[in-house]
Formats: structure tokens, C-alpha cells, sequence
């Protein structure tokens, strides 16, 4: 096996696992959501209102500066 199909194999294996890895804590954070909303629904529902709220207030003021700069 030459130096580069060596590297290759590696750079193979090291992909491989931290897609594992990615797979595992993204089930995680799904299972613990899940928890969450299922255990406490309002507080969710509210959580969600408030960073909705917050991503459209942030969406306006970038908009807003944006048009600002182009006159």
C-alpha cells in the first residue's frame, strides 16, 4: 500500500466515524427535544413564538439596513 492509498484509507475511516458521530448527537438532541416538548408543551410552544418573533425581528432590521446602504 503506497503513502497515498494509506492517507486515503485514514481520511476514509476518520469520515466515517465522525458521520457517526454527527448520526449519534443529532438523535440525541431529537430524543431530548422530544422529551422536552412532550414534558413541558407550553413552555415549548412559547420558546417557539419568542425565537420565531426574534428571527423575524432580526430578518426586518437587516432588510432595513440593507436598503439603507444602497442610497
Amino acid at each position: 500500500m503506497s503513502a497515498v492509498e494509506g492517507l486515503l484509507s485514514r481520511s476514509e475511516d476518520l469520515a466515517h466515524r465522525s458521520l457517526g458521530e454527527v448520526r449519534e448527537r443529532t438523535r440525541h438532541a431529537r430524543d431530548v427535544t422530544t422529551d422536552y416538548i412532550r414534558h413541558e408543551p407550553m413552555k415549548s410552544v412559547l420558546v417557539a413564538v419568542a425565537l420565531g418573533a426574534a428571527l423575524v425581528a432580526l430578518a426586518a432590521l437587516l432588510s432595513r439596513n440593507g436598503e439603507s446602504r444602497r442610497y
